[in-house]
């Protein structure tokens, strides 16, 4: 448990609010879970479909999720430090995972931000709350957790906390042996699959039991918490690697043995593939790292990820490997080898889920002990859920988080009020900044101010968009980084503005020359980045498709730099017109085009336009502009458009009097010379399971879903195959979106019948899809007389003795690509297996 803490260093002079005490049955307790590494893979922010999280899923259920919040930073220690004090990386001026140093030392009034608050802080001097942390709140929390150890009385500490716990030595040593001793990963990615008899001796596991202790003693005799409401903030570690969990929280696809042959990789194949063999992996380009590789050598953008590229610790593994295992027939090395580096990778992904799966089980004892031992007190208190930054998994060749990729930045934030029966989903751009105020908030704490009574909070509350979650007020999420010290990119700032639908990243060199170690900022330069990621993650969710390079978008990128610091917009909310114009699905050369806009003013409400902002309407093909709320656009204006066959980008900038954008929306404009959407494909069923091959769409559908016929929808552009539960007739749906409106849509159906003829689980093909070779194995040893190959229409094409054995190695590459059916003759009964030549 904790032990003795002090502090060192000058406890600075600040100036707090006097506290504002309400009465004790109405103000309402408060628990944060703060997660460490959580990315999207929980719950409603389908980040991954294997993640399973039904603990802050029902959490979810009695509050508002933030699905598109974001950290200041992709580093603990700077996200941390900004969301406790509620101040931006620009005043705090933390900006990576510095040495530590007592938390009050990172503020002075040499560096312009000698006045600093805490969450905890004014919860305890302005609203009179008892507050008590545990293990990692901030950064440097096992050294300096701003504890005020000089009072010996709880009741009477200055700082941020009352009482704090802590496991001096971090996680327990006989976990921690065991983990080292049978570790799976390497370096900053390490994971081990420990005995579950291990799991009650993990800090996760004892923070929880702390809490539960603490409530137990508080709820007793309240005079333990001087009679106060409690403020409590529990850091759980997972799913933060060394990911030492427990067996059971392993998904059953985890690849034991390299040496198998045939081996059955870790990660689901193809990539498509439903319902799944193996673990999704994180999406990637058509070409591994395609994204990542597409990124000039010297660029910066390409520099940040090699900080945390782990790629080559991954194939280093595989390298070490003497012999390189077979993997199964057929395969050259190289394959080989891509097949063994990839499961590799998957079992990386597997062992963060299966700490994502672990934290999560820890929120659900703190909530059943909540539930089953405390109602009365849960039903006056906040429970709020958010992790520090995001994690990737190899997106963009780059593991672990310090850049400013979504993957990093966008993190779970859940605010549930059990006072209340509420729940929701806020499309709002939250940034864990607006944790702080929003708490203030809801439970009536004054906000502090600066000495001259001007706000201190650099964040917005965030109550009104959870009464109303529909409501959507512009104020785009930042966020800061710098490397450290000595490499590229550590002088100055990197930046990354995101508002509902676009990305802006903004690189800062040291100087003049890539890899300048000397700050120059007088000839430092910067590169950008610009993504249109979609109000709904419908258009680039993955980032893959950079626009910063088109001028099209010119317009798009000096909207959002205007909130970087020193600009005009910096931390402030800000209009939001939505265009909207009713056309046809394709806009034809005679189509005279009407469109206006909807506002909504900086407390998402909807409104006319003032008199104080011109609404300037143009697109990317003509200098032409034309001003109004309303406005016709002349035929001519789509010609350009109707002749190249690429999009009208139409643009809405609202300005001032001063020139300064305060509102901007784009929106495309597609146009008869697109053409309707079209679906070629070629279908193979076999059994129960159809494969679709050579799937080629026409007509720029923008994307597309298949309805199977049995229920079941595939959100996928590209399924490789399908598997169904019983034989029948069938008939598919491919909705293909395009066009000018979401009701635009063309549906083309496909009708296949499939018969169960019993495909055998004594029998296993790998690899399958296969380019020739190909193995069949069996756990068992079977008397195989005869193995027949089949195409789709019934003809023979092989037939190879056999012989008594569990493992037989086959070609058939001189046959064409398809789908065929191996038919195995035992002494006993015939057997039945799909194999999809490629």
């Amino acid at each position: 448990m904790s032990g003795a803490l002090f502090r060192t260093g000058l406890l600075l002079t600040a100036l707090h609010c006097y506290p504002v005490l309400l009465p004790a049955q109405e103000q309402p307790n408060v628990i944060v879970i703060l997660l460490d590494d959580l990315n999207d893979y929980a719950s409603l922010y389908e980040g991954h479909p294997q993640s399973p999280t039904p603990a802050i899923a029902a959490i979810e259920d009695r509050g508002i999720t933030f699905l598109n919040a974001h950290a200041s930073a992709p580093k603990c220690n700077p996200s941390r430090t900004s969301f406790l004090t509620g101040k931006d990386c620009a005043y705090t001026q933390v900006y990576n995972n510095m040495a530590c140093h007592p938390f009050r030392s990172y503020f002075n009034e040499a560096d312009g931000n000698g006045v600093v608050y805490t969450l905890p802080e004014i919860m305890k001097d302005s609203g009179g709350y008892f507050t008590f942390g545990i293990n990692k709140i901030n950064h440097c929390f096992d050294t300096w957790p701003d504890l005020d150890t000089t009072a010996a009385a709880p009741c009477n500490r200055e700082w941020s906390w009352n009482r704090y716990s802590l496991f001096v030595e971090g996680e327990s040593e006989v976990v921690k042996d065991w983990g080292n001793d049978h570790q799976l990963g390497f370096g900053g990615l390490a994971w081990s699959i420990i005995p579950d008899s291990l799991e009650s001796y993990m800090y996760d596991y004892q923070a929880v039991d702390t809490l539960q202790q603490f409530l137990h003693e508080a709820l007793t005799d309240p005079s333990t918490v001087c009679n106060k409401p409690l403020f409590v903030m529990i850091g759980l570690r997972r799913p933060h690697s060394p990911w030492y969990i427990p067996e059971k929280y392993y998904a059953p696809y985890y690849l034991d043995d390299y040496y198998e042959n045939p081996l059955i990789p870790s990660y689901n194949h193809p990539q498509d593939q439903f319902p799944y063999n193996g673990v999704v992996m994180p999406p990637q380009p058509e070409t591994l790292f395609g994204d990542y590789y597409s990124l000039p050598d010297t660029s910066l953008a390409r520099y940040v990820i090699d900080q945390e590229n782990n790629y080559a610790d991954f194939t280093n593994r595989i390298y070490q490997l003497d012999p390189l295992p077979p993997v199964g027939a057929g395969l050259s090395e190289d394959e080989r080898f891509q097949i063994l580096v990839n499961s590799y990778m998957a079992n990386a992904v597997i062992a963060y889920l299966a700490a994502t799966s672990f934290v999560d089980a820890q929120i659900g004892r703190i909530m059943t002990y909540l539930e089953e031992e405390q109602p009365a007190f849960l039903s006056n208190t906040i429970i709020v859920i958010a992790s520090d930054h995001g994690f990737s998994l190899g997106e963009k060749s780059h593991w672990k988080k310090s850049t400013l990729w979504e993957t990093d930045l966008r993190a779970p934030f859940i605010v549930a009020d059990y006072r209340e029966e509420r729940n929701g989903v806020s499309g709002i751009n939250a940034s864990l900044l607006d944790l702080f105020p929003t708490l203030c908030g809801m439970t009536g704490v004054p906000e502090p101010k600066f000495p001259d009574g001007s706000r201190y909070l650099d964040g917005m509350d965030l109550g009104p968009f959870m009464a109303e979650p529909n409501l959507y007020a512009e104020r785009p999420a930042l966020a800061a980084y710098e490397e450290h010290s000595n490499l590229e990119c550590s002088c100055f700032p990197m930046y990354s503005v995101r508002n509902d639908r676009f990305h802006l990243h903004r690189f800062a060199s040291n100087g003049p020359v890539f890899l300048d170690t000397d700050c120059n900022e007088e000839e430092n330069y910067y590169e950008y980045l610009l993504y249109d990621i979609g109000v709904d993650r419908q258009t680039d969710p993955n980032e893959w498709n950079d626009l910063a390079a088109d001028p099209d978008f010119r317009p798009v990128m000096d909207y959002l730099l205007q909130w970087l610091p020193g600009h005009p917009l910096y931390l402030q909310k800000t209009w939001k017109p939505r265009i909207q114009f009713e056309t046809d699905c394709l806009v034809a050369d005679t189509t005279i085009l009407v469109a206006d806009m909807v506002l909504t003013d900086t407390n998402g409400l909807e409104t006319l336009l003032p008199d104080t902002l011109t609404a300037r309407w143009f697109t990317n093909m003509s200098a032409d502009t034309l001003t109004g709320a309303e406005v016709i656009f002349p035929a001519a204006w789509n010609i350009d458009a109707l002749l190249t066959g690429e999009p009208l980008l139409l643009f809405l900038e609202l300005t001032d009097t001063n020139g300064i954008v305060r509102g901007l929306d784009m929106q495309y404009v597609f146009t008869t010379g697109h053409g309707l959407p079209d679906v070629e494909l070629s279908v193979y069923p076999s059994g129960l399971q159809v494969f679709l091959e050579d799937i080629h769409y026409s007509g720029s559908p923008s994307d597309a879903y298949w309805v199977m016929g049995n229920g079941d929808t595939l959100f996928s552009m590209f399924p490789s195959s399908y598997t169904y539960s019983s034989d029948g007739d069938y008939t598919a749906e491919v909705h293909l979106l395009y066009g000018n409106d979401s009701s635009c849509e063309v549906v083309k159906t496909f009708d296949w019948s499939l018969t169960d003829i019993g495909f055998s689980d004594l029998f296993l093909v790998y690899p399958n899809p296969s380019k020739g070779m190909f193995t069949l194995t069996s756990d068992e040893i079977v008397e195989v007389q005869q193995i027949l190959l089949f195409d789709m229409q019934g003809r023979q094409l092989r037939n190879w003795t056999a012989d008594k054995g569990s493992l037989w190695q086959l070609d058939a590459g001189d046959l064409p690509a398809g789908v065929y059916l191996l038919q195995i003759n035992t002494e006993k009964e015939e057997y039945s297996l799909p194999l999809m030549l490629e």
